[in-house]
């Protein structure tokens, strides 16, 4: 009985070390697989707060230009007006770094025009020639493209758009686009392409007519 014991004993001692070699094995296997299941959810863990982070950074850029655009409301509106029926006479220099020339090109135009008169009081934009129209639209292109541009350096966005429904079915003009695009004049200078018409359809940008529609920054965005 005693042989046994002993010869049980070695039998017992083997298939323990066994069990244990077996459980080291399943444990490293099974810790494996918890580490890179771990991995898998922290890294989507991560890019759905990247994205959740993006998405807000993008919102809040919206709601600030937008609530610009509302500050100067009837002015940024005529020049609106006047950008969509005109808009491919305005030429605007490529390279433009400040809209300050601009500005000072069109307050001196004004006042040769109509001396001591404030827009909006003395004088309606429809008073203007058409050299002042033209000149009012340079300057407030400039502007508002200088502010979209460095609201997007400020909050790291890859580009920022404004675009106008023209009218036709899902066709809009990008008016404003801070990923600059290049035109050749007829006088052989560079100027700013600020005339593109894209369709976008409600399939593919389902965001933006939702944007039109309700007059509102959506939920989500339009990838492009």
């Amino acid at each position: 009985m005693a042989e046994f014991f002993v010869l049980g004993g070695r039998d017992g001692a083997m298939r323990k070390r066994g069990l244990l070699l077996r459980f080291g094995i399943i444990f490293s296997v099974f810790a494996l697989v918890v580490l890179i299941i771990s991995g898998i959810l922290i890294y989507f863990n991560r890019i759905n707060t990247l994205l959740k982070e993006r998405e807000e950074g993008m919102q809040y850029v919206t709601r600030y230009l937008t609530d610009v655009i509302r500050v100067d409301g009837e002015e940024f509106a005529r020049y609106q007006d006047y950008f969509m029926e005109h808009s491919q006479d305005i030429l605007i220099p490529y390279d433009f770094d400040d809209p300050d020339e601009a500005a000072v090109a069109y307050e001196t135009m004004f006042a040769k025009e109509f001396p001591g008169k404030i827009l909006g009081v003395d004088v309606d934009f429809d008073d203007f020639s058409d050299e002042l129209k033209n000149s009012y639209a340079v300057y407030n292109h400039e502007y508002y493209l200088n502010l979209f541009e460095r609201a997007r350096d400020d909050f790291n966005i890859d580009n920022i758009y404004y675009a106008v429904p023209t009218g036709e079915p899902y066709v809009v003009c990008y008016m404003y686009d801070t990923n600059r695009k290049e035109k050749t004049g007829k006088d052989g200078e560079h100027y700013l392409r600020i005339e593109d018409h894209v369709k976008e359809s409600s399939d593919t940008h389902p965001k933006l007519w939702e944007a039109w529609d309700t007059g509102e920054v959506p939920q989500g965005y339009d990838t492009i």
